[in-house]
């Protein structure tokens, strides 16, 4: 921007005050300097938007919510992250896979950085030890699949919105247990706090079909 219109220190994320008429969509909005920051549309669809929609819904955020009308992009990037509770296969012989090609990308959310840190960080502390490569199935990760895939069910049937189930889980929640939740780092009491913030007689019905199918 040719003015300083961000604060370095603080991010917005998960804006849902976009259309969500295509799903359930959101943005993110990271700055690295009073002037420069990373923008960014996340849209949950089965089907992809032509390439300039996502341009006409960035610059329609920054001129409506960010009161920004002069800058410059400096740089674009586009992906496709796949939102499912398939379980990839973690190696293949010698070949240990990370990133999603490693399931390591949360299917309820897409986050997969840290579960990529943490997963190669588990990966490097075996080979120095020479122990066996540890398996991707720990119970915290299992039970995030399982929660992951109870969302994905409630989205797909579209029995209630996504941004109404998130702006629900972060009204009634603190924003570091949410963040745990996330992460697949929280405890059972957490969960049990975050889960009593949406409609139990939606997601229990879903939990059950889920969890036969996951058995």
């Amino acid at each position: 921007t040719h003015q300083p219109v961000f604060n370095p220190a603080k991010a917005t994320f998960m804006d849902f005050r976009v259309s969500q008429a295509n799903g359930t969509t959101f943005m993110y909005v990271l700055p690295t300097s009073p002037t420069q920051a990373l923008i960014e549309y996340t849209l949950f669809t089965e089907n992809l938007l032509a390439q300039d929609e996502y341009d006409k819904a960035l610059k329609h955020y920054i001129a409506k919510y960010l009161h920004i009308t002069e800058y410059e992009i400096e740089h674009e990037e586009y992906g496709i992250i796949p939102m499912t509770n398939t379980q990839f296969n973690s190696n293949e012989g010698s070949i240990i896979y990370i990133g999603i090609a490693g399931g390591q990308a949360k299917a309820s959310s897409g986050y997969a950085f840290k579960f990529i840190q943490k997963r190669t960080a588990n990966i490097v502390e075996a080979l120095r030890l020479n122990k066996p490569i540890p398996s991707n199935k720990s119970f915290n990760n299992v039970k995030g699949l399982l929660y992951d895939s109870v969302l994905l069910h409630v989205l797909h049937h579209k029995k209630l919105a996504g941004d109404t189930i998130f702006a629900d889980i972060f009204k009634n929640n603190k924003g570091a247990d949410v963040l745990q939740f996330l992460d697949n780092e929280s405890s059972i009491l957490t969960d049990l706090k975050i889960m009593r913030s949406v409609p139990a007689s939606i997601f229990l019905k879903a939990a059950i079909k889920e969890l036969i199918a996951l058995l």
